[in-house]
């Protein structure tokens, strides 16, 4: 878990250094979108961890229907969010949307990590 942490943490202060760069050098739309990604990705990736983490308590067959059933409903919701800020905000789409995506894959990937130790731990058990 401290790995997750670790380069959560990392990826904040990166977000942190990117989004000045756009802030000093006068583009606040695309410092914005890229704040916007990063928090709406994050929260997302909360959701998800408060989702798979209650789904191991289940029998396996129901935690597979709620870890794949989540991601899928987390999947339409991503869609949804591009489209609302598409539609309802002044952010540039293509800075949001790739930082969005880049976010959501590396958040995925860190979720993807957090199952497989967690199964691992109830192998050993």
């Amino acid at each position: 878990m401290k790995v997750e942490f670790a380069i959560i943490f990392l990826l904040l202060i990166i977000t942190a250094i990117v989004t000045a760069v756009f802030f000093k050098s006068g583009d606040s739309s695309l410092a914005g979108a890229i704040i916007l990604a990063f928090v709406i990705s994050f929260i997302y990736m909360a959701i998800g961890f408060i989702s798979t983490s209650k789904a191991f308590s289940k029998p396996t067959t129901l935690f597979y229907r709620l870890f794949f059933g989540g991601l899928a409903v987390r999947f339409l919701f991503f869609l949804a969010t591009l489209f609302i800020v598409y539609k309802y905000t002044t952010v540039s789409i293509f800075a949001f949307a790739l930082s969005f995506m880049m976010f959501y894959v590396i958040f995925q990937g860190l979720e993807i990590r957090y199952i497989w130790r967690k199964l691992e731990q109830q192998k050993i058990k």
